[in-house]
Parts: C-alpha cells; structure tokens; sequence
C-alpha cells in the first residue's frame, strides 16, 4: 500500500529510479481516517499521510517490492465502508504497472487501467502537444512518439472526485517523501 520503493536499475547502464507504490487514497479527515484504521485487522503495518488539503494516503510503513493486492482490495473496500469511497492505487514503472480500482460503501465499483490512459504525440521539439488530439492506446499509430498525458489513477482520482487536488506526480513526489 503507497509505499514507495525507489531502486537502481544497474542493468540500465544509467542511474534511472524506479517507482513502486501502491496504497489507499481517501478524501477524509485525519481523525475519521484513524477511527477507521483501528477497526481494520491487516497483517500490514498501516499509516497515513496527507497528500493534499483533505486527502490522504494510507500505505503501510517501511516500504514494498511486492504488493498484496488481495490485502490491499480488502482494505481499500474496508476503508469505502466507514469512509463511503476509497482508491486503491498501483504503480510499478518496472512493469509498467499503472492500475487504480474505485471502491463504494465496501463494493468496488470502477477499475482504471491501459484503456483509461490518454495521450497526444509529440511535437517537433519531442514535446507533448497538449492541444493535440487525445488518443487511447489503440489509436497510436506505429512511427509516432507520444506521451501519456492521463494516467490509469489519474482517471481513478478524478472518479474520486479529487483529481482537482491530486495527480499521479502529485503521489509520485508523496511516496518518494513518505519512503
């Protein structure tokens, strides 16, 4: 759950990190968050951390390789029954990993993947032409280069309802702190 991991690739022959996390977005208060937590029996050591104004993670401390995505769903559904909604998100750039899965009173209700990312191509000086057209990733054409411009759990924050608040860069500079 939103522990990050940040690791050399040595087979790189550049010093790239990569990025793993995979926790439990809520839109809840610090207090109803802990209230909640108390009640929930996990083997994870969970904690939480604010990643905006209203927003919180809840990941289990010290860090993973490896997620326990049965724990993490049983959570994320144990966390949308006393909360209403929760966000289980998974991120793995090593396996280009990029999942959300939206809960409701205890009940999954939305899964985010491949097929919910956008992108545009790049223009001449290899930059994402934002006004371009938004294509999905059965639509890029082979040639082209392109650049995701909507994550899978940037969908999954916007079904939330705090996409104004919160992005994946906005997880992403969360975990490597929170680590």
């Amino acid at each position: 759950m939103l522990a990050g991991a940040r690791t050399l690739r040595p087979d790189s022959g550049v010093d790239e990190m990569s990025m793993v996390f995979d926790g439990v977005i809520v839109a809840a208060s610090p207090g109803r968050v802990e209230q909640a937590l108390e009640q929930i029996r996990s083997h994870l050591d969970l904690t939480f951390q604010a990643v905006a104004s209203g927003v919180l993670a809840v990941y289990p401390k010290g860090g993973r390789r490896q997620f326990d995505v049965e724990e993490d769903k049983r959570i994320a559904a144990s966390l949308s029954e006393r909360l209403g909604r929760s966000l289980l998100v998974l991120w793995d750039d090593r396996i280009d990993c990029d999942q959300a899965y939206l809960y409701d009173n205890g009940h999954i209700a939305a899964e985010f993947g491949s097929a919910d990312e956008r992108y545009v191509p790049l223009d001449e000086n290899g930059e994402p032409d934002i006004e371009g057209q938004r294509l999905t990733l059965e639509e890029l054409s082979g040639g082209e280069e392109y650049e995701c411009i909507r994550h899978a759990i940037d969908a999954g924050l916007e079904a939330l309802g705090v996409g104004e608040q919160v992005s994946l860069r906005n997880l992403m500079e969360a975990f490597y702190k929170f680590d």
